[in-house]
This record gives C-alpha cells, structure tokens and sequence, in this order.
C-alpha cells in the first residue's frame, strides 16, 4: 500500500469536512432568515423538516409560506395563495416578509410582487423581478382554481 502525504491526507480531511461545514452555515443562516421572519410577520412556526432543513410557516395571509434552506442551494423563501388570486393581505404578507428578511421597503416589495403575478399571469409563465439583489420568481396559475406563488432569494 503507498503511504498517504501530509498534504493527501488534509486535502481528503477538507472534502470529507467541507460539505458538513456548508451545511452547518446553511443553516445557521436559514434559522435567522426564519426568526427573522417570524419576528417581521408575526408568522409562527409549524414544524420544521431536518431532513431538508426547512421551515413550515402559518401565516392567514398565506396558504403556504416556507423558509427552503436545502443544502445545495441559496435559501428561498415561497409564499403561494392556492385557490383563485391572491388577496391583497397576501401582498403585504409578501413586502413584509421582504422587509424583515432583506431591509428592504415593504410597499415597493408588494407592489412589485404585486406587477409581477400580473406579468405571469398575462404570459402564462413565471416572471422574475428584481429589487436590488433580491429576485422575486412570480408564478399564476389560471383556470377555475387559479393561484399565485411568489420565491424570493437573495443572489
């Protein structure tokens, strides 16, 4: 057998590590991003999937609100309102959620999210918009039952 060198064995250490270390940060990062959230919102907690690392919000102005943090990927957060168009309660929901997540202004944020669930709508796929370097990923779904979703990230 050939022996291992210092530096083999290190750089095996940091691969071995790595993931761990970005999971752990990924984290930290979506437990604050919710508190954030919830404290912003008066949102609370449902449950919380440690398998994927996300968080099931209950919000009345939501039918579904979660805080994504899989570990591949940027945290995301998803607002949808499942049945017809979203009221407008949903939209401040959405400028809120964006005020205490990122700092940034809550009725350009529903506004903005307001104009790009209209775009969706219009062209019948998602939309993005941007404020600063939040991206805003609007879906409308038409039809009887319609419904709206709105991802918002920070690039």
């Amino acid at each position: 057998m050939k022996p291992v060198s210092c530096a083999s064995a290190v750089a095996l250490s940091l691969l071995l590590i790595a993931p761990h270390a970005a999971n752990a940060a990924n984290s930290d990062q979506c437990e604050h991003l919710k508190n954030l959230i919830t404290s912003g919102t008066a949102a609370e907690l449902r449950h919380r999937d440690p398998t994927y690392n996300n968080y099931f919000l209950r919000h009345p102005a939501a039918e579904t609100f979660v805080v994504y943090c899989t570990n591949d990927y940027p945290a995301a957060i998803r607002l949808s309102w499942d049945t017809g168009r979203a009221p407008e309660r949903f939209f401040n929901l959405v400028g809120l959620t964006m005020k205490s997540a990122y700092d940034v202004d809550a009725n350009k944020s529903a506004d903005i999210a307001h104009s790009c669930l209209s775009r969706a709508l219009k062209v019948g796929d998602a939309v993005t918009s941007k404020i600063g370097k939040i991206s805003i990923e609007c879906s409308a779904f038409k039809g009887t039952e319609g419904g709206d979703s709105v991802e918002i990230h920070q690039e």
